[in-house]
């Protein structure tokens, strides 16, 4: 039986641009002023993910419980999704009914956050 050598262009041996050095203390993320307009659209984005609405039909007056039909469960999966959409760890929407408390909740916390 006679093996037969494998040769690999240099290209696949190459790992180089693979292994990058990562810095000790990564610099700090940018801070972007809070906008509470923005918060709006992408806490728009994050509901659209957690029920069957469209953009049109999320307004800031909207009722969380009564026109979302929201429960328990529906509540902590938007409160999880949100934390990971704004980059914070705790966000507590005890006591929050309508769309423009959860808005200004996040907007106080990520004001908060700087």
């Amino acid at each position: 039986m006679k093996l037969k050598l494998l040769r690999f262009p240099s290209s696949i041996l190459n790992l180089g641009p693979l292994i990058r050095m990562q810095p000790a203390n990564p610099p700090p993320k940018e801070i972007k002023p809070v906008d509470e307009i923005e918060v709006f659209n992408q806490v728009k984005e994050v509901m659209k993910l957690c029920i069957d609405v469209n953009d049109l039909e999320i307004t800031l007056d909207h009722s969380l419980y009564k026109d979302f039909k929201f429960d328990s469960m529906d509540i902590l999966e938007l409160e999880m999704e949100l934390e990971d959409k704004f980059d914070v760890t705790v966000l507590d929407f005890e006591g929050l009914e309508t769309v423009r408390d959860v808005v200004k909740h996040i907007s106080s916390v990520l004001k908060d956050k700087k």
